[in-house]
């Protein structure tokens, strides 16, 4: 579960950081 959590974290980050180079 830890590592299933850790990826979404990742998941989160990089779609955060793409909507940012988006906007």
């Amino acid at each position: 579960m830890a590592a299933k959590d850790k990826f979404h974290a990742a998941v989160r980050i990089a779609l955060e950081k793409e909507q940012w180079k988006i906007t």
